[in-house]
């Protein structure tokens, strides 16, 4: 029995191995080969004019990008730095010693009081000024960094749309290798059917030539049985031929209804790597010929072994 099982084990290890080989070498080549075309395809994309220039501009694109940011990052670090310059106003603070100190006449008094005027004026102007820079700067800023959105937008974009194509062509590869293999299963079913319904005719044919060889031996045997005995026995053989004939007539319908009533019956069963034949009402195995004919009774099948 350990040899038997032995046995079986290997055959079916070495069937398994075969079949993985036949089916995963197709299915190998044709990943090569479709590999060899994606790398063609690669290969004449890059080399087009559009997307050279599409290369070209995504370089300066991303080389702008990068002073934008570098010029950010500086005006970051010049805020943080920045150092208010206060002109002392010295005519002003002169003048105000002097008016402490004289005594002055209305119209000196009015002459101080117009030029410090004048110079509060001119210190507003100058903080109106800066305050104008100060708000144009931060506009210029505004507009650089939404420039640059808008560029890193754009990026984002193409890249997206290129992704979304390469996975639109995996997906196509898919679907065309799983209706390869759907055709090929087809086919092969298709072989197996033929093989089928060929083996099927060949046996009626056999049987056919098997009849009609009786019926000749028959009729020369009536024949001959004419010509050497007289009207009498011929005509006593002649009944016992037709008799005959008719038992064997209904013999032959029995086994055939026999035949058509076990194959009804009948359902074929692997058992340990074998094939066999067992009848669902007894349980009975029989042997499953070359052919796929029905052999003898071997035995029954009971617990999953044959007794």
């Amino acid at each position: 029995m350990d040899s038997d099982l032995v046995e079986l084990i290997n055959k079916l290890s070495s069937d398994l191995t075969n079949s993985l080989k036949v089916n995963l070498t197709v299915f190998v080549e044709k990943n090569k080969t479709n590999n060899e075309l994606l790398q063609n395809l690669k290969l004449f994309l890059f080399k087009l004019p559009e997307y050279v220039e599409l290369n070209t501009k995504y370089i300066k694109l991303v080389g702008d990008y990068d002073e934008l940011v570098k010029k950010y990052e500086l005006l970051k670090e010049n805020k943080d730095n920045i150092t208010i310059s206060v002109n002392e106003v010295k005519s002003s603070k002169n003048t105000t010693k002097e008016v402490k100190i004289v005594k002055l006449t209305n119209i000196s008094n009015n002459i101080i009081k117009a030029k410090e005027e004048e110079e509060e004026e001119e210190e507003e102007e100058e903080e109106e000024e800066e305050e104008e820079e100060e708000e144009e700067e931060e506009k210029e800023e505004e507009e650089e960094l939404s420039k640059a959105k808008k560029e890193e937008e754009e990026l984002s974009k193409e890249k997206n749309e290129e992704e979304e194509e390469e996975e639109e062509e995996e997906e196509e590869e898919e679907e065309e290798e799983v209706e390869e293999k759907e055709e090929e299963e087809e086919e092969l079913s298709i072989s197996e059917a033929k093989a089928k319904a060929k083996k099927e005719e060949e046996e009626l044919s056999k049987e056919k030539n098997e009849e009609e060889e009786e019926k000749l031996s028959i009729s020369e045997a009536k024949a001959k049985a004419k010509t050497e005995d007289d009207e009498e026995e011929e005509e006593e053989l002649s009944k016992a031929k037709t008799e005959e004939e008719e038992e064997e007539e209904e013999e032959e319908e029995d086994e055939e209804e026999e035949e058509e009533e076990e194959e009804e019956e009948l359902v074929s069963i692997t058992i340990e790597g074998k094939n066999y034949y067992i009848c669902e009402l007894n349980n009975s195995i029989y042997e499953c010929l070359p052919n796929e004919d029905i052999g003898k009774c071997i035995g029954k099948l009971v617990n999953g072994k044959i007794s």
